[in-house]
Order: C-alpha cells, then sequence, then structure tokens
C-alpha cells in the first residue's frame, strides 16, 4: 500500500505565503511543510528510532504527488512593521530603549479555501514498521503554515498507483515547489 496523508484545514482557510511572493497564498502547502511537522512531532516526542527511520524513508522518496480540489479565495494580507534585529543595525543604536531602531515590512497571508482539504501521496511502499511510525508522528502534527489554522491529519488507504479524478494537482510548477532534499 502507497502511503497517503490527508491535511483538513480546521478553519476552512490557510495562512501561508509563497516563498517568492510575500502576497501570495501557498496553497498547497509545499510538501517540504509536511515533512517539516512531521520532523517536529520526531524532535518534540521521544525520538523514537523507528520514527526516525520513517522519516529517513521519507526523505528518500520523490516528492508527493499532491491532490488539491479547492479554490483560493482573493488572498488578504495584514501588513506589520516589525523592529529589525539584524546585528549589524543593533550595533550602530544608542539608543538603549530601541526606540530609534528601523522597522521592515512582514506580510501575513492569508486566503479562504473552498474545499479544506489536501492529500499528499507517495508512491513508494514502506514496511509496516514506517507505516506505524509515520501514523504516530502525524497524530501529533497540529498545523501546516501559520498555527492560527490547526489542521488534524490522518494516513489515507491509497493503493499503489492509485489515481483520482475528482481533484486537481497543485497550482505551482513542480520545479517551484519546496520538497526536503535527499539526504538531510
Amino acid at each position: 500500500m502507497a502511503v497517503a496523508f490527508q491535511v483538513t484545514f480546521l478553519t476552512g482557510s490557510i495562512s501561508a505565503k509563497r516563498n517568492d511572493d510575500d502576497r501570495a497564498v501557498e496553497w498547497p502547502p509545499h510538501p517540504a511543510r509536511l515533512f517539516a511537522a512531521f520532523a517536529s512531532a520526531f524532535f518534540e516526542g521521544d525520538e523514537d528510532s523507528a520514527e526516525r527511520r520513517a522519516l529517513l524513508w521519507l526523505e528518500t522518496q520523490d516528492p508527493p504527488v499532491i491532490w488539491a480540489k479547492s479554490t483560493v479565495g482573493e488572498p488578504r494580507v495584514l501588513e506589520v512593521f516589525v523592529p529589525v534585529n539584524d546585528r549589524k543595525v543593533l550595533d550602530n543604536i544608542t539608543d538603549p530603549l530601541g526606540q530609534g531602531r528601523l522597522k521592515k515590512p512582514r506580510f501575513f497571508t492569508s486566503a479562504s479555501l473552498s474545499d479544506p482539504n489536501v492529500v499528499y501521496h507517495w508512491p513508494g511502499i514502506p514496511d509496516t514498521e514506517i507505516l506505524q511510525a509515520l501514523d504516530g508522528m502525524g497524530s501529533r502534527v497540529a498545523y501546516l503554515g501559520h498555527s492560527a489554522h490547526g489542521c488534524p491529519r490522518h494516513r489515507a488507504d491509497v493503493e499503489a498507483g492509485a489515481a483520482r479524478d475528482d481533484g486537481v494537482p497543485g497550482n505551482l510548477p513542480r520545479d517551484a515547489r519546496r520538497v526536503p532534499p535527499r539526504s538531510r
């Protein structure tokens, strides 16, 4: 059986900006976000050896096929100004309270979704121990993107080579997606 994880955005929206455009929503979320969420679950847990093997297996796989049926609503962009914490800038400021610090814009981008589900499908077939470890880590992942948009995930049973015709693959070209590099 191939590996597939379904992620559901509980609020029906996503807060995640694209890497190449602060004002655009990243939909569907890049596979690297899911991989990082699994890695976070691993490191926040007991660092189980089976989970470590599962992460190593996952990073050797080709990028997953992504099924995301949703259309993304008009992006909402919140622009805030954040004090610069760059050491080179701070060393030149004589104001101990930092009142004179430069502030740079930071963008928080979100959008509503017509369907809050996305499925990541890896065609590789792992052994039972790896599947169980992925399930364990998956049960501890709370969000992808911003933490305000919780998303439970579960492993979906997908036969090897299965395809769905009710979803649309991600809206970014394959080379624009961030994926975990092999042998991290």
